[in-house]
């Protein structure tokens, strides 16, 4: 099993590669957050994200492989007396269009932890009041998502990204969208 391993390394380090920083933000998902008293939701929030992408290839039809590693900071309204923080892995292919314009496909993963003190707030839901519930010590998820962006190289250094990640793709009930929007700086490093 380790010399597979080996093997599948050797063979990636072997394709031509680079490294990239990307920083930027992930939003909420869409409408599915209440943000005030109201009952009011919002499509954007600044969560900040930094990451690091590795480009692999070009595989098959001039597709490279792009898997990135990032950490999230949630911004968390004081009053609620909680922290959020997520890690995401994402196995995105690129597929050039123009020479500076990408399409981003694939899958990804992302891992959510959240930390706080307990206790309950009471919140105008809509129509009505209700009981939400805050986070009492540590809990994790762990999702899924279907991804699907754009690249736009603006420089051979520099590069605008946004990508849509689909949670719960196939139940129509549980489907989330939430989308990142960031700047990639491409290193001049390989893959480390």
């Amino acid at each position: 099993m380790e010399r597979a391993r080996i093997g599948i390394f050797l063979f990636l380090l072997s394709f031509q590669s680079f490294g990239a920083i990307t920083v930027g933000t992930l939003n909420p998902p869409l409408n599915k957050i209440q943000v005030d008293d109201d009952g009011n939701t919002s499509s954007f929030a600044l969560d900040p994200f930094i990451g690091y992408q590795v480009s692999m290839g070009p595989f098959w039809f001039n597709h490279k492989f792009q898997p990135e590693l990032g950490f999230v900071y949630h911004q968390v309204d004081v009053q609620d007396e909680y922290s959020k923080f997520s890690g995401y892995l994402l196995y995105d292919f690129s597929w050039p269009i123009f020479s500076s314009f990408k399409v981003l496909y694939g899958l990804g993963n992302v891992i959510t932890w959240m930390y706080g003190s307990g206790g309950a707030v009471v919140r105008n839901n809509g129509g009505s009041y209700s009981t939400f519930y805050k986070p009492q010590g540590s809990s994790f998820s762990f999702n899924t998502s279907t991804n699907l962006g754009l690249e736009f190289e603006a420089s051979s250094k520099f590069s605008v990204l946004g990508k849509a990640l689909i949670f719960d793709i196939i139940n129509t009930k549980k489907r989330t969208f939430r989308y990142l929007v960031s700047l990639k700086y491409k290193t001049d490093s390989g893959l480390f």
